[in-house]
């Protein structure tokens, strides 16, 4: 019952992400790389809730 819960906050930040991402217009190198850094950290620890919700 509570995997939807899980998945579905794990579904906003991903949104969040990728509209803050998407609003800066001519983002540098830098930045892009940051992003693209929370992004993967984000799906890290959606994949390491998954496992433990899974795994129990």
């Amino acid at each position: 019952m509570t995997i939807p819960i899980i998945l579905g906050l794990v579904a906003l930040l991903l949104v969040v992400v990728l509209a803050t991402t998407m609003r800066g217009r001519g983002t540098p190198t830098a930045a892009g790389r940051q992003s693209g850094l929370i992004v993967i950290v984000l799906l890290v620890g959606a994949g390491l809730v998954l496992y433990y919700v899974f795994g129990r």
